[in-house]
């Protein structure tokens, strides 16, 4: 991972939800940031999960619009989940992405 990156996970004490933040600098002029997240062993049980994706950059941030929801996914199983984000080049494309990973 990039320096000036970095990810932090953590569970609800009942295991009912899995959240991921990744916070990433500017990729700068002319650079891509590419992220390929995958969580194994869920601890969400045998049933179905959803997956909420959250983003805010540095842009959208100056430009007092906040964190928005930008991705939905529902009806998932199977105890992992895998998800593919890109971000960049420009000023302001730093962010920071939250995934929430959650019994319906």
């Amino acid at each position: 991972m990039p320096s000036g990156n970095f990810v932090l996970a953590g569970r609800d004490a009942a295991s009912t939800k899995v959240v991921v933040l990744y916070a990433g600098d500017d990729p700068g002029a002319g650079h891509v940031t590419e992220l390929d997240l995958t969580v194994s062993n869920l601890p969400l049980g045998a049933g179905t999960f959803e997956a909420r994706r959250y983003e805010v950059s540095e842009a959208t941030w100056s430009a007092g619009q906040g964190v928005k929801l930008v991705q939905t996914e529902t009806s998932l199983s199977g105890g992992s989940y895998a998800s593919s984000v890109r971000f960049g080049p420009g000023p302001g494309a730093g962010r920071v992405i939250v995934w929430e990973l959650a019994a319906p």
